[in-house]
């Protein structure tokens, strides 16, 4: 278990530059080459100079890292930007229209010019001093991170300052950051060049004030051609591509895990190497990536078991093991373990889920109806084995999502920020947004929305959504009352059923085939003889005496139809 958690605690959340087809990484290469060729030329025609030094290392109090050899052990990179060999570091600056030798000794960014994007990483380190210090110049933005919270940007009376942007590109500057109240925890440093532009780092140390270091002597100026002048300007002002910016996992700043004595996180014993979980069999894998083999192993069968048995979960209402978080000693026993074996052995081949998906939806299992026989009944009352169809009611999201499409108000987009919650008067206490977002979400999809902690959407909370501080294989079902008074007076519902109301009012016809449309839109089919000989009755009793002839009568009487459609049965059951 521990040896588990040590591989989680050597990864970190990140925003990662992804290099769709390598051609940010060609771009660097090219450009990289051009700028080491042409400084090799200018440094070559130049006359005899001395090399300024940098200051003394040894002479600066409480340093972590002067980078002398880029990059320090234990420091990792994503993106493009980062040099991550003494090769790689720029030996010229263009400074207008002369050129200077670049500092020795630092991180830097601009290995192959200023517009590529990237993060440095250091290791993790205990915070023993109440203060951090580190010289830095450039442009873009450096950041501690204390135990892994990432909420310098959501709660600046916990983790103000955490994050700073550095906005210096001609000087080196101290910056210092306050730490005190963080003695004892872990924390690690990220800079991050967002391009364009570029960071370089001289030196990190702790203590209660910055360090007094001697400065190194200006650097002297390198003569050199026009000509020269430009193709080495020409050479780091490589456009690349933009890169394709998302939220992922980095491998590097481990943290130290250690055997909990018994099971208190406050008494740490041995420290614990990665390793996989005994039953599964293998040696300790030393990283993600070997960890990541040992799951998808051929020769571990729980992998495919688990996935293929929460994919039938999802489309049959139960899974093959019921217990789809749990498949240990204290799970339930598959009902079926051939059906799981065959499925995970498909599944293996390929290791594609549409294609299961594809292949479950059209099987023959999956078309069954509801109508059971009676001694299949008798003998599996529960249809563990399936011998019909399970009557399910729809989850919170997809109910919410067919009542925005009711509404005319659907939109199908994908991406884009999330939706504010909407908040209703008995949403109340501490944290609560300081605006709400509208009922029905201006009609983008339930995954858009918002997932506030303490204020979760009052509609999709009635219709079981999960808490949101863990994860949930199988979500609980229930049939209370607070579900069919949501149904009647819920403000998405009533925004719903209006705008289904206004479309269908608009449209020509007679009310026979309004009702006709509105029961394929909301259950599927056509409605029965006296199903429509109802629905008409219901709408000439909404019109009343105001008459056909008034719009807002009209949609109003449809919208009325629609509020007894969607509250019926089935349009909530899936069958």
């Amino acid at each position: 278990y521990y040896g588990l958690s040590a591989h989680l605690k050597r990864a970190r959340r990140a925003v990662v530059e992804l290099d769709p087809h390598g051609r940010i990484a060609a771009a660097r290469e090219e450009a990289l080459a051009a700028r080491q060729a042409m400084e090799t030329s200018i440094l070559a025609g130049a006359e005899a100079f001395e090399i300024a030094g940098d200051e003394d290392p040894a002479a600066i109090e409480g340093l972590i890292s002067d980078f002398a050899i880029p990059l320090p052990e234990g420091f990792s990179t994503t993106g493009q930007a980062f040099a991550t060999s003494p090769e790689e570091l720029p030996r010229l600056e263009v400074r207008g229209e002369t050129v200077t030798l670049a500092p020795l000794g630092i991180a830097s960014s601009r290995a192959a010019g200023d517009a590529f994007a990237g993060t440095l990483r250091s290791p993790s380190f205990e915070i023993d001093r109440p203060r951090l210090h580190q010289r830095i110049r450039g442009k873009g933005v450096a950041r501690v991170i204390v135990d892994g919270y990432f909420l310098d940007e959501r709660n600046a009376l916990l983790f103000d300052g955490h994050r700073r942007v550095i906005d210096s590109p001609e000087s080196f500057t101290v910056v210092s950051w306050d730490l005190s109240r963080y003695q004892g925890r872990r924390a690690y440093l990220e800079w991050i060049d967002e391009g364009p532009g570029f960071l370089e780092v001289d030196w990190v140390a702790v203590g209660a004030d910055p360090p007094t270091v001697t400065e190194a002597a200006t650097a002297p100026t390198i003569a050199a051609s026009e000509e020269n002048l430009l193709m080495l300007a020409s050479a780091v002002a490589t456009r690349p591509p933009d890169p394709v910016r998302v939220l992922a996992v980095a491998d590097g700043t481990p943290w130290p895990e250690h055997i909990h004595i018994r099971g208190d996180a406050h008494r740490p014993g041995d420290e614990v190497d990665p390793g996989l979980i005994a039953s599964l069999g293998s040696d300790a894998a030393a990283d993600r990536l070997a960890l990541a083999e040992r799951i998808a192993d051929p020769s571990n069968p729980l992998t495919a078991r688990v996935m293929v048995n929460r994919l039938w979960h999802h489309l049959f209402g139960r899974g093959i093991v019921a217990t789809t978080d749990d498949f240990g000693a204290l799970g339930s026993p598959p009902a079926n373990p051939a059906l799981l074996d065959h499925l995970a052995d498909r599944f293996r081949s390929d290791w594609s889920v549409k294609r299961l998906l594809r292949d479950l939806v059209l099987s023959s299992t999956y078309a069954m109806s509801i109508d059971g026989d009676k001694r299949a009944l008798e003998v599996d009352p529960l249809n563990e084995i399936p011998h019909r169809a399970s009557i399910r009611r729809l989850d919170a999201e997809s109910l919410r999502d067919a009542l925005v499409l009711l509404s005319g108000r659907f939109d199908p987009s994908m991406g884009g920020p999330g939706v504010a919650t909407h908040l209703t008067d008995f949403m109340e206490g501490r944290g609560r947004p300081g605006s709400s977002g509208p009922a029905d979400g201006n009609g983008r999809r339930s995954v858009y929305l918002e997932v506030r902690r303490n204020f979760p959407d009052a509609f999709l909370q009635s219709f079981d959504l999960p808490i949101p501080t863990s994860t949930v294989g199988r979500r609980n079902r229930s049939n209370v009352p607070g579900q069919a008074l949501a149904m009647l007076n819920s403000p998405l519902v009533h925004l719903a059923v209006d705008g289904w109301g206004e479309r269908i009012s608009a449209l020509p016809g007679p009310d026979a085939a309004h009702i006709g449309r509105m029961f394929l839109e909301s259950l599927g089919r056509p409605p029965t003889d006296s199903e429509l000989a109802a629905c008409a009755a219901f709408l000439e009793g909404e019109r009343g005496a105001a008459g056909a002839e008034n719009p807002a009568t009209e949609a109003a009487a449809f919208a009325g139809l629609g509020h007894v459609l969607v509250n019926s049965k089935e349009f909530l059951f899936l069958q």
